[in-house]
C-alpha cells in the first residue's frame, strides 16, 4: 500500500509541477491567428500526459493491493 500511495503522491507532484510548463506551451500553440482552437489542449494534455499516467498507476496499483486483502469468511462471503 505505501508504494502505491508514494507513487500516487509524486505524481501529483510532478502534476503540480508540470502545470505551469503545461500552460505555457499550450498558450504558444495557439499564438499562430490562424491556428486551429483544439492546439492549447493538445498542448497542455501532452505535456500533463506522463504525470496523470504516474497518478494512473498509483491508484491501480492501491486498488490490486486493497482488493488482495479482503478476507473471506468461512461462508464465502466478503468482509
Amino acid at each position: 500500500m505505501e508504494v502505491g500511495k508514494g507513487i500516487l503522491i509524486s505524481g501529483a507532484v510532478l502534476f503540480a509541477l508540470a502545470f505551469p510548463m503545461a500552460f505555457f506551451i499550450g498558450g504558444m500553440a495557439t499564438d499562430d491567428p490562424y491556428g486551429p482552437w483544439w492546439a492549447y489542449w493538445a498542448g497542455l494534455f501532452y505535456i500533463e500526459g506522463i504525470p496523470t499516467l504516474i497518478m494512473l498507476i498509483g491508484l491501480i496499483i492501491i486498488a490490486i493491493i486493497k482488493w488482495r486483502k479482503r478476507k473471506i469468511t468461512i461462508d464465502n462471503t466478503l468482509n
